[in-house]
């Protein structure tokens, strides 16, 4: 099957002539902020959606058939929402790809991609990434993957990486661990003896949480950047979608 493209269109929806039938479709490097438009093509198996305006609210129609989607360089802040959308509407995703975003680690090494090219040359230029992301460290990474994977149970790729059993695993013990506390607006007070609302409660420390039998070796810092100015998506389209 031949993929559609609408790449570099400057487009914010579907063109209504799009075909219903298409597979695989690329609508990469416009400014959809919304899928809505996405409505009518009930056998999308693939989407690429890189470089455009999406946030957590996809508005993402039922595709019941979509395996595959590729949401880099846009602004998807809250994995939260972002995962419970998708689980409701494409439960058979198996492939997705959020780097490049707020949410995701990798977002870090997007702003520090003009750093690392000066510094390329240099024989520590691995030090230098590690010195200019002071905040970014291996529990980030695996919070992230771990939270992902338990929302989204059924994936078996994250970004650039398979979804390991070991990580399957953590998800299912840990994974509620770091969801967000949202207090309802029916509670009383909360916490300390002035009796006022904590926003939130803290989410323990992933390494902290971890028994001494995991191996940390497991988790570790994404080396992959996403810088270019092709659809990264495309990585996940295999010989038989075509």
């Amino acid at each position: 099957l031949s993929p559609m493209s609408f790449c570099w269109q400057d487009l914010s929806q579907l063109p209504p002539d799009a075909d219903a039938a298409v597979t695989i479709l690329d609508i990469s490097h416009n400014h959809f902020r919304s899928l809505d438009s996405l409505a009518p093509l009930k056998q999308l198996k693939v989407l690429i959606a890189d470089d455009n305006e999406l946030d957590s609210q996809l508005r993402l129609p039922d595709l019941p058939h979509l395996e595959t989607l590729s949401l880099n360089k846009n602004k998807i802040s809250d994995l939260e929402q972002l995962c419970s959308e998708l689980g409701r509407r494409a439960p058979r995703l198996e492939f997705l790809s959020l780097m490049g975003n707020p949410a995701a680690p990798d977002a870090i090494f997007q702003h520090i991609s003009r750093l690392a090219d000066a510094a390329a040359a240099a024989d520590d230029a691995d030090d230098f990434v590690d010195s200019a992301t002071p905040d970014f460290d291996e529990d980030d990474f695996a919070r992230y993957r771990l939270l992902v994977a338990h929302l989204l149970p059924s994936l078996r790729y994250l970004d650039s990486s398979l979804v390991t059993d070991r990580e399957r695993l953590e998800a299912r013990q840990r994974g509620r661990y770091l969801l967000k506390v949202r207090l309802a607006e029916s509670d009383g007070p909360a916490g300390g003896e002035d009796g006022a609302r904590q926003p939130y409660s803290p989410l323990p420390s992933l390494a902290a949480a971890q028994p001494d039998s995991v191996d940390k070796a497991a988790f570790g810092k994404s080396r992959y950047i996403y810088y270019g100015k092709h659809s990264e998506g495309n990585r996940f389209i295999r010989n038989n979608d075509l």
